[in-house]
């Protein structure tokens, strides 16, 4: 397995589009080259005033349609209640607050640098919740940008829903392994993405189950998982690996957007 190494977040804003870049391929992008490219125009404009995580809208976009994965890296607070989401140069990109019943979770663009911050923060943009059986998570989106100033989002009367998420579980061996089927909604269009989980092997030697987690060195832990398409299932789109005790991996690619790969880590918080 191959990766991408980004070395800021405008790098994956402005690559996904900039029409004919490179020889990646161009599933989903070039049929809208004129549209990207005055987009592109708009979020650099954002991007040299200082505005880039005032736009939503960037975070539901797909990433660049690439062979290989993005690297970006999640890191766990203490009380297993905020987590962020980094680029692998270390770059912010989200922060994400677990409820105390943790039933749901709040999506920020913005890290609280204190608890005064975090009280201040306002709407979230993106919110998730999981149904009473623990099962089944459901990620909307909760405001949109219409103007490309400081604070110019507001809240959405009718909530897109931009991921669904199923778990399961299934012996593998003499184990039991977490499953996940997800459902994907690109932007506002009727497209649907369908991923499931890969299935590890069961080791007799080690008497576990492994997973080849490919240009990563990680721990063992419950957590780590990778997901392929439903109809291409050599075809990894995303990995989530322990690097340490609070930090994992967080390795995607199209057809993913950053808040639905994040929001799909976040529904692992309680898998043991």
């Amino acid at each position: 397995m191959v990766f991408l190494d980004e070395t800021s977040a405008a790098g994956w804003l402005l690559g996904r589009l900039r029409p004919g870049s490179g020889k990646e391929t161009s599933r989903g992008c070039q049929s809208k080259s004129v549209e990207d490219t005055e987009r592109a125009f708009d979020i650099a404009d954002c991007l040299e005033r200082g505005l880039a995580r005032e736009l939503v809208s960037d975070f539901v976009q797909p990433l660049l349609d690439a062979r290989k994965l993005w690297k970006f890296q999640v890191e766990r607070s203490k009380d297993r209640r905020h987590y962020r989401l980094f680029c692998h140069r270390g770059e912010f990109l989200m922060f994400a607050r677990v409820s105390k019943t943790r039933q749901i979770v709040e999506f920020f663009l913005y890290d609280p640098s204190s608890q005064e911050d975090m009280d201040s923060q306002g709407r979230p943009a993106f919110t998730m919740t999981q149904n009473g059986s623990k099962l089944e998570w459901s990620l909307v989106q909760e405001r949109v940008d219409y103007d490309y100033t400081p604070n110019a989002s507001c809240s959405l009367r009718n909530k897109p829903e931009v991921l669904s998420v199923w778990h399961a579980r299934q012996a593998v061996g003499s184990g039991v392994n977490h499953c996940m089927d997800i459902c994907l909604r690109e932007g506002i269009s009727d497209e649907v993405h369908r991923l499931v989980t890969k299935m590890p092997t069961w080791n007799s030697e080690v008497e576990s189950m492994v997973l080849d987690f490919k240009g990563r060195q990680v721990q063992a832990s419950a957590k780590n998982f990778q997901l392929v398409e439903e109809d291409r299932l050599d075809n990894v789109v995303l990995q989530q690996g322990k690097l340490g005790q609070d930090i994992f991996s967080l390795d995607f690619k199209y057809p993913l957007t950053v808040v639905q790969a994040f929001g799909i880590s976040m529904t692992t918080i309680d898998w043991q």
